[in-house]
């Protein structure tokens, strides 16, 4: 009877060992890179932020990650130079000061940033992202496939301001042959007005925007719409608001896609992947009607945002 009972513990036991060794197994393969707690750490509570922290924090926890969720103004962060867990860095200002404080071995994911190159994100190891700079070069495909007839295109910028002129150059590379620009730097006119007047007395098809806080303030950016609107020259918009606003395509990055694909590269153990921000074509119907434009078909089929009446 002992005999029987030992030979049954000995293959239960058996049993469990087999599954606990499987178990460990499929831990192993799967894709968690981290068992330590993630801090995800944002610049400010303000909308964008709030919810791109959001998703990121819902994507880990559905990967398996724990979390723990702070304001970059209720921390100290030389409380983190021997932090070795992973750390998610939403908005430009944390990723900055991650990057300062973190030991070099710490993995650091950000998303939310603009210029990840100029703030050393991009020299730092250990370190992926997501920013919300433009990938032109989709940018520049959305154009040549709305059905605009592009011969010349025009862009504003400020020749005193290095992120301005890099912008400048990165679209210049980007245009296909057959493409002509005219960059008007607005140092060289002495106003934003004298700027657009000499930008549209150019013979130009297309005006391209770009997130440039050297550039493009309230005023200038209703200045260019309006004066695109009488001159019924289309203009490309940076975001969103601004196709809402009158412009009559454009693209928009979102809050949510960038949480959700910071969290990825954490779970992956991506390292030195630096990604643009993800481009969602909008349209406005009410301003391609105003301007006398008829986008393509398959391209306005595309549109994920839309604005006015179809």
């Amino acid at each position: 009877m002992r005999s029987m009972f030992t030979s049954n513990l000995g293959t239960r036991l058996m049993r469990v060992l087999a599954a606990l060794a499987m178990a460990g197994v499929l831990c192993a393969g799967g894709s968690v890179a981290y068992s330590a707690e993630v801090l995800i750490l944002i610049s400010s509570d303000t909308g964008p932020y709030k919810t791109a922290a959001d998703e990121a924090e819902r994507s880990l926890k559905q990967f398996g990650h724990s979390t723990h969720r702070q304001l970059l103004t209720k921390i100290d962060p030389e409380s983190l130079a021997e932090r070795s867990g992973p750390v998610v860095a939403i908005g430009g200002n944390a990723a900055v000061r991650m990057a300062q404080v973190l030991p070099e071995s710490t993995p650091l994911y950000y998303c939310m940033t603009p210029h990840p190159d100029r703030i050393g994100l991009t020299n730092r190891a250990k370190t992926s992202g997501v920013s919300t700079d433009p990938d032109i070069l989709a940018q520049v495909d959305l154009i040549q496939r709305s059905g605009i007839r592009v011969n010349r295109i025009g862009l504003l910028y400020k020749g005193s301001v290095e992120s301005s002129k890099a912008l400048r150059d990165r679209f210049e590379e980007a245009m296909p042959s057959g493409w002509a620009l005219t960059a008007i730097d607005l140092d060289s006119t002495g106003s934003a007005a004298a700027s657009i007047d000499l930008l549209f007395s150019e013979e130009i098809d297309i005006v391209w925007t770009a997130a440039d806080t050297a550039v493009f303030d309230s005023s200038l950016v209703k200045a260019l719409l309006l004066r695109s609107i009488r001159d019924r020259i289309p203009m490309f918009g940076f975001s969103h608001a601004l196709v809402r606003a009158g412009a009559p395509f454009g693209v928009g990055f979102e809050p949510e896609t960038q949480g959700r694909r910071v969290a990825e590269l954490l779970n992956n153990g991506s390292m030195s992947i630096h990604e643009p921000s993800d481009t969602r074509l909008a349209i406005n119907a009410t301003a391609l009607d105003r301007i006398g434009l008829k986008l393509s078909p398959d391209l306005a089929r595309e549109a994920e945002v839309r604005f006015g009446s179809d």
